[in-house]
């Protein structure tokens, strides 16, 4: 029996009991879209946030992670500019181009995405 999260990426990803709870390969292979319901729930956690507050610690923390992580990928992408130019990348990759276009990925898309809600 398949367990399902609620959060997958795609109705086809579940934890299987019988494998431990690992998740599998197919998981991770699809790209994750934002959802409206995570998005509304995390609204909700910001106007009940008193109510609310170790969600509201732990959204503002996730919001502090990806916002890091994104001044990294803007840092190593320049840095990549500076050494390397518009060559290929390393790992076959466009280099410069594709590390300019995972500026636009995010974590946790629905907690930037309510801020206009807010």
């Amino acid at each position: 029996m398949a367990v399902s999260l609620g959060l997958q990426p795609s109705e086809d990803a579940r934890i299987e009991p019988e494998t431990h709870g690992h998740l599998g390969l197919s998981y991770f292979a699809q790209p994750y879209h934002a959802s409206k319901q995570v998005a509304a729930a995390w609204l909700s956690v910001y106007h009940n946030s008193e109510k609310e507050w170790d969600l509201y610690e732990l959204a503002e923390r996730l919001v502090d992670l990806d916002y890091k992580f994104q001044l990294w990928r803007f840092s190593h992408m320049k840095t990549v500019e500076r050494i390397i130019g518009y060559k290929r990348g390393t790992g076959g990759t466009g280099g410069v181009s594709y590390l300019t276009k995972a500026l636009e990925l995010k974590f946790f898309p629905e907690l930037w995405t309510i801020r206009t809600s807010m």
